[in-house]
Parts: C-alpha cells; structure tokens; sequence
C-alpha cells in the first residue's frame, strides 16, 4: 500500500505544479496591447504596437494612475507593473523589462503628454 501511496503523492504534486505554470493565459494578436481586470478577463488598449517595451509604456500610463500593480499582456506575453519595475514572463521566469533610468524617461514623457515609443520593432 506504501508505493501506491507514494504514486498518488507524486500525481498530486505534479497536478498542482502543472496548475501553477498553467495561470493566466495571455492573449496574443500581433501588435495588440492587453490590460488584465480585475476578474481576469483582458481589455485590448492598444493596437499597431511594435514591440513589448511600447507595450510596457502604454501600461505604465495606466498605472501610473493610481500606482497599484497591474498585469497586462503583448504577444502571448504577461507583463506585470507594480512600484519595484516592470517585469516580463519569459517561460515561467519573471525578467526585468524596463529598469531604473528607462522607467523614469517613460514617465517624463507620459506627463508630458506623449505617447512613448520605445526600442525598434
């Protein structure tokens, strides 16, 4: 009865991590730009946008708004914003997408008024 056990344990364990990698999906279309509610569902705010890091700076105008962290998506892609930077999910790894001096430019332009484009497509 112990290996059965011990079978099911493993199944289970395995289930569970198979649940975690498996969260949120996030929906792709090329050059779309997502914003995740608060129910999970995705809103597109943008659209003709040529790389990840525009889409970045889209979402930071919305978080800058009230400065509480958000989720979004671009090319299949989640990106999380919240106060310590902007991060990429790069195959289950969270990755630093913008950092330090690159934010704050961001953020001169947005309350300037601007639109930022970042990087090349």
């Amino acid at each position: 009865m112990g290996v059965w056990r011990s079978w099911i344990l493993v199944l289970s364990i395995g289930a569970a991590l198979a649940a975690c990698r498996n969260g949120p999906k996030a929906p792709g279309g090329e050059g779309l730009c997502w914003l995740r509610a608060a129910d999970g569902t995705f809103s597109q705010i943008a659209s003709d946008i040529a790389n990840v890091e525009t889409c970045a700076a889209r979402l930071e105008e919305v978080w800058l708004k009230d400065r509480k962290p958000i989720t979004g998506a671009y090319g299949g892609h989640l990106l999380a914003l919240d106060e310590a930077g902007i991060w990429f999910d790069l195959n289950g790894s969270r990755v630093r997408l913008l950092v330090g001096n690159q934010r704050d430019s961001i953020d001169r332009l947005i309350s300037d008024g601007e639109k930022p484009v970042v990087g090349q497509p």
